[in-house]
């Protein structure tokens, strides 16, 4: 990749500050944790 930057805000900014500067946007969203199940041998219990 060429031409990127790294940021924490709010990607609904750029797009509308910014329509013409980018062609994609990669995400990398925050995950279940689904994949620690492996690990313990059992499901997730969840605090709600």
């Amino acid at each position: 990749m060429i031409n990127t930057a790294v940021t924490n805000i709010d990607g609904t900014r750029f797009g509308n500050s910014y329509p013409e500067f980018f062609d994609k946007i990669l995400v990398d969203a925050p995950c279940s944790g689904e994949g620690m199940s492996y690990k313990t041998g059992g499901p997730i219990s969840r605090n709600e």
